[in-house]
Parts: C-alpha cells; sequence; structure tokens
C-alpha cells in the first residue's frame, strides 16, 4: 500500500531506528549510549514541538551542548594526552595539569568561549528568523563549534606561544 505524500509520518514512526539503536549502545559503550540518547531527546523535542517553545528549547541545548563542549576544549587544554609533563604533584582534580601558553592559556580558553557565544548568538538569529528545523540548526552550530575549537587548537601555540608548566 503507497503512503500518499501529503500525509505524515507519525512521531513514533520516526523514532523507530534510533531508540533501539541507543539502547544498544547503552549496553555495549555506556557512555556513547547515553550522548546518543540525549540528542536524540533533544531531536524529537526540537522536532515536534511548537515554534516559540521549541526556539526557547533550542537556545537552552544549544547553550548546554556549546557550554559542555568548552569544557571539553578547557580540560583537555589543561591536561595534555594521559601523561602530563608538569611534574609529580597531583593536582586538585585532574592531575598535574599545564599553568599557561598555547592551548592552556586564559587567552585561547577567553577566545573558545567568545567563539561559542558569537556562534550561538548567531544560530539564535537564524533560528529566530526562519523558525524551522531547529534540530538540524542545532547538529550544524555543535559542528561549526568543533571545527572552529579545532583549528583553535592548532593555531593556539603560535599566538600564545608554548605551554609550561
Amino acid at each position: 500500500m503507497e503512503r500518499d505524500r501529503g500525509q505524515e509520518v507519525p512521531w513514533y514512526a520516526k523514532a523507530a531506528v534510533p531508540v533501539p539503536i541507543a539502547f544498544v549502545l547503552l549496553i555495549a559503550a555506556p557512555a556513547w549510549g547515553a550522548l546518543f540518547l540525549v540528542f536524540l531527546v533533544m531531536w524529537l523535542l526540537l522536532t515536534f514541538l511548537d515554534a516559540r517553545v521549541a526556539f526557547v528549547f533550542w537556545l537552552v541545548f544549544a547553550g548546554l551542548s556549546g557550554f559542555g563542549t568548552w569544557f571539553g576544549y578547557v580540560w583537555h587544554a589543561s591536561d595534555e594526552g594521559a601523561v602530563p609533563t608538569c611534574g609529580s604533584d597531583p593536582g586538585f582534580l585532574f592531575g598535574p595539569s599545564w599553568s599557561g601558553g598555547g592551548q592552556a592559556s586564559s587567552g585561547s580558553n577567553a577566545t573558545a568561549a567568545a567563539i561559542g557565544i558569537v556562534l550561538l548568538l548567531a544560530g539564535g538569529v537564524v533560528a529566530w528568523r526562519f523558525r524551522r528545523q531547529f534540530a538540524l540548526l542545532l547538529v550544524g552550530y555543535l559542528v561549526l563549534y568543533l571545527a572552529a575549537l579545532v583549528g583553535l587548537w592548532y593555531i593556539a601555540p603560535h599566538i600564545w606561544g608554548a605551554r609550561y608548566c
């Protein structure tokens, strides 16, 4: 039986494949499965909510995702790899860390935050203006932010100098 082109696919049919994938990932790799499940819930909420409510949810999700991404950048920059080279001091929480320079500098961390805020504001303007495809806009925001942070990672030592303890 052929479906009429104007007929909308029910929401539960759109979740028929991703939900089992999320549960398989939860069993095989719990961290990736939980992350996938969170993004699946965000995707479904942004897809099926009213435009104004979806915009508010988009701002919240994008802000939290951007903060998490920025925190990951700062954390990785302060503790490079499994064996940091800054002495044997165990550090406060994450072990010995770099004290400055390169990616660990306060300028690099502030620049990473500023990039995230600019992209969040630009995404918010686009979301407010067009009010469609919030879920795709969230994915686009995260991809652009991650790409910008990867670029910043490689140019930071040239701007703020090499890392030091």
